[in-house]
């Protein structure tokens, strides 16, 4: 008898619950405007925005290489899987070229009008997200694999986290 009263108090108290989180859900919650179109409410007027998406999309490509020998590893299998690795890594490389560019710092050193020392460094740095390998193979003894980068991906995943806006309407009321 004592159980029956538990599990019928604990069925009442979590169809409450659920109730009240289904109704307050549904009236914070507007189908209709999110994620395309973001409402702002100052005072006495709503202001409607909307995501603008660029015109084109580029695809970028990159090809990133590694040499099969001088990998790390006891068998074949062992070095094959860390020269795919290797040139995964160095199109990713790529991409970060084509994207962000390169830093190249140079330093000379000359006397007597004679060059004596020349140093030049490159420096690439950046987040990659969105990319994909589009194929993967080994050729002779190196392993080589494609990748691609979509900007309709790097928009949809940017857009996420910052959406643009534009004005589409303010209502006064």
């Amino acid at each position: 008898m004592k159980m029956k009263t538990i599990k019928s108090r604990m069925r009442t108290f979590s169809t409450g619950v659920l109730g009240m989180l289904l109704i307050s859900g549904c009236s914070s919650w507007e189908w209709n405007q999110w994620p395309w179109a973001v409402l702002e409410k100052k005072g006495t007027r709503v202001i409607e925005w909307e995501s603008i998406p660029p015109k084109p999309f580029p695809i970028l490509t990159a090809v990133g290489y590694a040499p099969l020998e001088g990998q790390p590893g006891a068998t074949k299998a062992q070095r094959m899987l860390m020269a795919m690795r290797a040139s995964k890594i160095d199109a990713y490389r790529e991409l970060l070229e084509q994207v962000y560019g390169q830093e190249i710092e140079n330093q000379t050193t000359v006397r007597s009008w004679m060059g004596q020392r020349d140093e030049i460094s490159v420096k690439i740095s950046g987040v990659i997200r969105g990319a994909r390998v589009v194929k993967s193979y080994q050729v002779g003894e190196h392993y080589v694999v494609e990748m691609e980068l979509d900007f309709a991906n790097v928009w949809n995943l940017y857009r996420q986290l910052n959406p643009e806006r534009r004005l589409k309407s303010v209502e006064y009321f």
